[in-house]
């Protein structure tokens, strides 16, 4: 009877060694998408911020605010998709905040005024992008430590 554990047990530590590292790796890959998607995201926001910007010191042009908008509605479900139900995250006051400080004064108006390029409001802008990116890279480094 020892013999044969004897025979089994260098087996049965075998598959329990490539469970432990199957799962380490299937982790890894997982940090790594999600990471690579809220990158993606990051990437995404600078633009809006960007367009945010010509759109608000320029004239207002009707063309830019749709593709303002546009991005902005692809926020939540590229969040969504980033996170994958792996990552819990309660963002939607930081992206409200954000979507707010560009779209709630002065977008698509008939009191339309072009801004000066130090304006207060471009700052409020870039702060509610960073906070929205604040939790997001919290939650992420809570859940992969």
């Amino acid at each position: 009877m020892p013999s044969v554990v004897c025979s089994v047990l260098p087996s049965v530590l075998v598959v329990c060694g490539w469970l432990v590292i199957n799962q380490q790796n299937n982790t890894r890959e997982t940090r790594k998408e999600i990471r690579a998607a809220l990158l993606d995201l990051y990437k995404l926001l600078d633009e809006i911020e960007d367009d945010a910007f010509t759109y608000h010191t320029g004239v207002g042009d009707a063309a830019l605010a749709r593709k303002i908008k546009r991005n902005i509605s692809q926020i939540s479900p590229r969040i969504k998709l980033a996170l994958r139900d792996r990552v819990e995250c309660k963002y939607t006051h930081q992206l409200s905040a954000f979507r707010k400080s560009i779209t709630l004064v002065n977008f698509e108006s008939t009191a339309f005024e072009s801004k000066a390029i130090d304006n207060k409001f471009f700052t409020d802008i870039s702060d509610s992008k960073h906070n929205l990116i604040t939790i997001l890279d919290t939650a992420f480094n809570a859940k992969f430590r």
